[in-house]
């Protein structure tokens, strides 16, 4: 199935930008040498929340997509290309994560405070609520990770269903209505400190899927103000300023951030993915192939990280390589690994599920798009 060009590379950029915010956090606990100090290097929360923006653009690309083509979306059939994509590493890390601190980290002299039960682990993160596991416990990284795709799942319990009711000329307004309502309530009610802690940012799946509404129907009129070069130009060089500097974090208050975040990013999506005249392309079969493993890799990159950590710990290789040295080595041995890993993930175990879900696949295969029309291709549904 033909796949929106350059949002793979988009997505390997934002798992990047995970990796590397963890290193140094991680890296200090044990101590470790880490250094943060690029304001590109503390930007992991803020890439997660571009993840929920991509979910939510290509999910409801595929929804209204489905709809138009057979009238009506199967709830059924939505939810077991979800379970095929994100079930499997998101269970199989899950279980690892609870041996890692349960049983390896002990057996080997180096005992982790567990402050949950294995019951109430399976419970929260079975019920996909592993936000709230995670928010609640000191879980260790490898397990933290999960949340972010308990938001997902949490999403999609209502999204998935009430696709199918809506009718399709309603998906915009529901999703603008549900931006502004939910984002309203997530900062500004009584609810606003329990939904910031369990982060539940609902409303950056509802800005994405409103951009994936106009680009499921098509460039028109409306894109050609949109699309224009000097809006690319600003919105680019916004992202540019809000994740190289804190030129923004600190003119604006956080709400305000937030929420804007989720249209700058969103559009930057749409345009990227669907404007003939972009100013520029991200387009590289290197690019792509790590854009296509990059669940993989936000999944599997705390894992890497212990690996290399434990190393360094063991023989000591922070003495080895020095303070500078040291940094570049854990965090080029942490990416490669993750990497590494999620490339063997997709090809010999996440491959099997992937071709199970095709069974399910309500579209099919149409035309990249053109240098110079705007015929949008079947996206594939996001990763992480």
């Amino acid at each position: 199935m033909s796949r929106i060009p350059n949002l793979d590379p988009v997505r390997f950029l934002l798992a990047a930008l995970v990796v590397v915010f963890h290193v140094p956090d991680i890296s200090a606990t044990v101590g470790m040498p880490s250094w943060s100090g690029l304001s590109v290097l503390n930007r992991g929360e803020e890439a997660v929340y571009g993840f929920f923006v991509l979910s939510g653009f290509l999910i409801t690309y595929l929804l209204i997509k489905e709809k138009a083509k057979h009238g009506t979306v199967s709830i059924r059939q939505f939810y077991i290309r979800r379970a095929l994509r994100i079930w499997p590493v998101y269970f199989l890390v899950l279980g690892f994560g609870l041996l890692y601190y349960n049983v390896i980290l002990p057996m080997v002299g180096m005992p982790f405070e567990v402050e949950y039960s294995i019951g109430e682990a399976l419970a929260y993160n079975v019920l996909f609520l592993p936000n709230i596991f995670a928010y609640s416990y000191d879980t260790g990284g490898i397990l933290v990770v999960l949340w972010s795709i308990g938001i997902e799942e949490q999403f999609y319990i209502l999204w998935g269903p009430l696709s199918k009711y809506l009718p399709s000329q309603l998906f915009a307004p529901f999703l603008a209505a549900f931006f502004v309502v939910f984002g309203a309530v997530f900062w500004f009610s009584p609810l606003a400190a329990v939904l910031l802690k369990y982060k539940m940012f609902f409303y950056y799946f509802a800005a994405g899927g409103l951009f994936g509404t106009w680009a499921a129907r098509g460039q028109g009129d409306f894109s050609h103000a949109v699309f224009s070069k000097p809006v690319q130009a600003l919105a680019l060089g916004l992202a540019m300023l809000y994740y190289t500097t804190g030129v923004l974090q600190a003119a604006l208050a956080p709400w305000a951030l937030h929420l804007a975040d989720a249209w700058l990013f969103s559009y930057l999506v749409f345009n990227f993915g669907f404007n003939p005249n972009k100013l520029f392309t991200l387009r590289s079969e290197a690019l792509d192939y790590l854009g296509q493993i990059s669940y993989g890799i936000y999944m599997y990159h705390m894992i890497a990280l212990n690996f290399v950590l434990f190393v360094f710990l063991q023989f000591r290789l922070d003495e080895v390589f020095g303070f500078a040295g040291s940094i570049l080595v854990i965090n080029g041995l942490t990416m490669a690994l993750a990497i590494f890993g999620a490339s063997l993930s997709y090809r010999y175990f996440e491959s099997f599920f992937i071709r199970l879900k095709g069974r399910y696949r309500v579209l099919q295969p149409t035309p990249r798009v053109s240098p110079s029309g705007f015929a949008g291709p079947v996206a594939p549904e996001a990763g992480a």
